[in-house]
């Protein structure tokens, strides 16, 4: 990306998706902790190039929106979510990434039926739409429910998804289940290294950090 937008610096996507990156490494600490706010400044300075080239790329909008959330600045990160929603409300990854970000924060009574609406809107959904599904119906006590949520997710493996599957499969007494998912989930990174740290990083309210680490201290013991 960096040499695509040196050769065509009036490429608006290929700025956009180089902002993407350097948020991604940011909220994953890619290039180290004392790195991350370097990430965020430079994921801001890609993206600001790519709207100045075209000021309704929701591409561009979409990692400016994300990159707000993580930086703590959600009500930038809403007026922005909403304006892409706004340009193409049956975009099933503008309704995802909004919704995700209204869940991860513990609003869950908007933030749900959102991704269920990118869910409908999608051919083959990706395993993050239903995360936060998941995790509504783990806050709720429908255990079960919350397994099937996950295991949809895990078609398209994550950690995310086997944190889920093995909080669930404890829940319900599934002991093997819980142990299976767990060796599962130690082979992603950062999410086995630092579960709670991972969370805050993608801007997890307390509510939602503290249920999920509870839940896994059940599935661990």
């Amino acid at each position: 990306l960096n040499e695509a937008v040196q050769r065509d610096p009036e490429y608006s996507d290929a700025w956009a998706m180089l902002g993407w990156l350097h948020a991604h490494a940011g909220r994953n600490a890619y290039t180290g902790a004392d790195d991350t706010q370097k990430e965020f400044a430079k994921a801001l300075e890609a993206i600001s190039r790519a709207i100045k080239l075209q000021p309704n790329n929701p591409l561009a909008l979409k990692a400016l929106a994300a990159t707000y959330h993580y930086l703590g600045r959600y009500e930038e990160s809403d007026r922005i979510g909403l304006q892409v929603i706004g340009l193409n409300p049956n975009d099933p990854d503008a309704l995802g990434q909004f919704g995700w970000r209204l869940a991860i924060r513990g609003n869950f009574s908007e933030g749900v039926p959102m991704l269920k609406r990118a869910i409908e809107r999608s051919m083959s959904p990706p395993a993050w739409y239903f995360h936060f599904v998941s995790v509504d119906l783990y806050m709720k006590g429908q255990y079960e429910q919350m397994l099937r949520v996950a295991e949809q997710a895990a078609l398209s493996d994550t950690g995310f998804s086997q944190l889920l599957i093995a909080i669930a499969n404890a829940e319900l007494g599934h002991r093997g289940a819980a142990e299976a998912a767990l060796k599962r989930m130690s082979q992603h990174e950062p999410l086995a290294r630092d579960p709670a740290g991972f969370l805050r990083r993608n801007g997890a309210a307390d509510q939602v950090v503290d249920a999920l680490m509870a839940g896994l201290r059940k599935a661990r013991s």
